[in-house]
């Protein structure tokens, strides 16, 4: 093995280390820096099952999965691992002298920031509730894909939702963007500021 190289590929049998460090590549193109063994280990363990798809050979699989780019669906199941691992974060207290409770607004812009090939959308979710996500772009400008880290009122999560322009999709109907800042947050705000770096730095733990 190769110095530096990543441990969980000695194990596999040579078809899946092939897989594994195809993968890998692909993945680290988005971190920009190794990623974690075990992260890496659910990443090759999905797209396994996207390929088992493609044979025809799932059970069952939502049609959304079916129309999203391999791109968008690794940098969704990236995202859907750092959340299954991410820790609770002492994000200190406000002015109030509450806990400062983490928020979309919070959590988006911190994947963001580790995560390649995504940006962050404020706006609206399903009418008037205030809310931030992630947007990833497909195989063109009218391909875009909704990933909603912190669904509001939720207990689900992340989801890939399809917003792609031009047709009828639920990331249209549900999620408008807008000013949400000037409205009701201020996110240049040092308490926000100092929240979102110690989310990337929980990230950046796991990822």
């Amino acid at each position: 093995m190769k110095k530096g190289a990543t441990r969980i590929s000695t194990v596999l049998p040579p078809a899946e280390a092939r897989r594994f460090r195809q993968v890998k590549r692909y993945v680290e193109g988005f971190c920009g820096r190794s990623t974690n063994a075990d992260v890496m280990g659910f990443l090759v363990r999905s797209w396994d099952w996207d390929v088992e798809y493609e044979r025809g050979l799932s059970i069952w699989t939502p049609h959304v999965k079916t129309k999203a780019p391999p791109r968008v669906l690794l940098t969704y199941y990236l995202v859907k691992n750092i959340l299954d691992r991410l820790p609770e974060v002492d994000l200190g207290v406000g002015k109030d002298g509450k806990k400062i409770i983490l928020s979309c607004h919070m959590l988006c812009r911190a994947l963001a920031d580790v995560v390649k090939g995504v940006t962050v959308a404020d706006g609206q979710f399903a009418g008037p509730f205030c809310h931030s996500w992630l947007v990833a772009r497909g195989r063109g400008r009218s391909d875009r894909w909704i990933i909603d880290a912190y669904p509001a009122g939720i207990m689900a999560g992340p989801l890939l939702v399809d917003a792609g322009v031009g047709h009828l999709s639920p990331g249209h109907l549900l999620y408008r963007e807008g000013d949400v800042e000037a409205v009701l947050l201020d996110f240049s705000s040092r308490l926000f500021v100092r929240s979102v770096a110690r989310v990337i730095k929980a990230i950046r733990r796991v990822a």
